[in-house]
C-alpha cells in the first residue's frame, strides 16, 4: 500500500499569483500613462516660460540692475530647476518600462535623481519665503534696507535658500522620506506608522515652514498698508511708502505666486494625510499634474501682474521674432519718454 501524504508547494500556486500581479502592474501602468504625459507636457511647458521670463529680465536693461529681479531670477530659475528634474524622472521611467528583459536602472540613480528633485522644490519654497522676507523689511525700513541692502548682501541673500536647500534636503538622500517610486514619481514612505509619521513630519517642517513664514510676512505687510492709509498727512511720506510697494506690480505678483502654491499643494498634503486617497493611484497621480501646474503659472504671474516684467517680455518677443527692419526701444529708452514713467522707474529701483 503505498503511502501518500500531502507537500505543500507553491509551484502551482506561484506563477499564478505571479501572473495576477503581473497584470495588475500592467493595468496601473496603462492608468497612469495618460498622466505621466500630462505631467511630463506640463513640465515642458514650465521651463519654456521660466526660460522664457529669465531671458526676458536679463534682457531688459532696466530689470537687470535691479536687486529684486536676482530674487526673482532665482525664484524662476528654481522652478525651471525642478520642471527638468521632473522631465528627467518622468522619461526615465518610461525608458526603464520598456526595457523590461534587459537591466533596469539601479536604485542609486533614483535616489539621486528624486534628491534632486527634492532639493530644487526645496529651494523655490525658501526662495519665495526669501522674498516674501526681504519685501517686508523694504516696507518695514526702507531706509535701513536701503543702507544695508547692498550688491554683495542682496548677492549673497540670493544664494542662502539653495544653500539651507541642500542641508535640508540631504536627508531624503538616507531614506527619511522613503524609497523612490518610478511609478507614481514619488516617496514611497515605509510601512511601519512611525516612518509615515516622520516622512509627513519633515515634509511639513521642509515645505510647510518656508510657506507659513511667507504668509506671515504678507499678512503684516496687508496690515502695515492698510494701518498707512489711515495716518494723517505728517507721515505721507512713510505711508505713501508702504502703500507705493504694496500696490507695486513685484509684490502682488509674488502674492500671487504664494496663493497659487497653496492651492496646488494642499490637495498634495491631503492625499498623503489620508491614507485612503493615498492608496489610489489615479488620484495621486492627477494631484502630482495639479502640483506641477504651479511651476507654469509662476513666470505668468509675473508677466500679466507686473508692468515692468511684461513690458520686458514683450520686448524680448519683438526681438526674438522682428518685424521689419524697425529698431525696437530698450526699456530704458522707453521709460526715459515720459517723466512719470522715469519717476516710477527710479523709484521702483530701490525697491530690494
Amino acid at each position: 500500500m503505498e503511502e501518500t501524504s500531502w507537500q505543500p508547494t507553491l509551484s502551482s500556486v506561484s506563477p499564478d499569483t505571479e501572473r495576477i500581479e503581473g497584470i495588475v502592474t500592467t493595468a496601473t501602468a496603462d492608468s497612469l500613462l495618460p498622466f505621466s504625459i500630462c505631467l511630463f507636457i506640463t513640465c515642458t511647458m514650465a521651463l519654456i516660460a521660466n526660460a522664457f521670463m529669465i531671458a526676458s529680465i536679463i534682457k531688459s536693461r532696466t530689470l537687470r540692475r535691479k536687486r529684486s529681479s536676482h530674487f526673482t531670477v532665482s525664484f524662476l530659475l528654481s522652478s525651471a530647476s525642478t520642471a527638468v528634474s521632473c522631465m528627467n524622472i518622468v522619461g526615465l521611467s518610461w525608458i526603464d518600462d520598456a526595457n523590461e528583459e534587459h537591466e533596469k536602472i539601479s536604485s542609486f540613480v533614483w535616489t539621486v535623481l528624486f534628491g534632486l528633485l527634492w532639493n530644487f522644490g526645496i529651494a523655490h519654497y525658501f526662495t519665495s519665503c526669501a522674498l516674501a522676507l526681504t519685501r517686508l523689511m523694504a516696507m518695514a525700513w526702507p531706509v535701513k534696507y536701503q543702507k544695508l541692502m547692498s550688491t554683495k548682501i542682496s548677492n549673497f541673500l540670493v544664494g542662502l535658500p539653495w544653500f539651507f536647500s541642500v542641508f535640508v534636503c540631504l536627508p531624503a538622500f538616507y531614506g527619511v522620506l522613503g524609497k523612490p517610486d518610478s511609478k507614481m514619481y514619488e516617496y514611497t514612505p515605509g510601512q511601519k506608522r512611525s516612518d509615515k509619521i516622520w516622512a509627513m513630519a519633515y515634509m511639513a517642517t521642509s515645505v510647510g515652514g518656508p510657506v507659513m513664514i511667507a504668509c506671515v510676512s504678507y499678512i503684516v505687510m496687508f496690515i502695515m498698508a492698510t494701518g498707512s492709509q489711515c495716518e494723517d498727512n505728517s507721515q505721507g511720506r512713510n505711508s505713501g511708502h508702504r502703500i507705493s510697494q504694496w500696490q507695486s506690480g513685484i509684490t502682488r505678483a509674488l502674492l500671487a505666486n504664494l496663493i497659487i502654491q497653496l492651492s496646488c499643494n494642499i490637495p498634495h498634503a491631503v492625499c498623503h494625510a489620508v491614507d485612503g486617497l493615498n492608496k489610489n493611484p489615479v488620484f495621486k497621480a492627477t494631484v502630482h499634474v495639479i502640483c506641477s501646474v504651479q511651476y507654469i503659472l509662476d513666470p505668468l504671474m509675473f508677466f500679466i501682474v507686473a508692468q515692468e516684467y511684461r513690458k520686458a517680455g514683450l520686448e524680448f518677443l519683438k526681438f526674438v521674432f522682428p518685424r521689419g527692419h524697425r529698431s525696437v526701444p530698450t526699456s530704458s529708452d522707453s521709460c526715459g519718454t515720459s517723466n512719470r514713467l522715469k519717476t516710477f522707474v527710479e523709484q521702483n529701483t530701490c525697491d530690494l
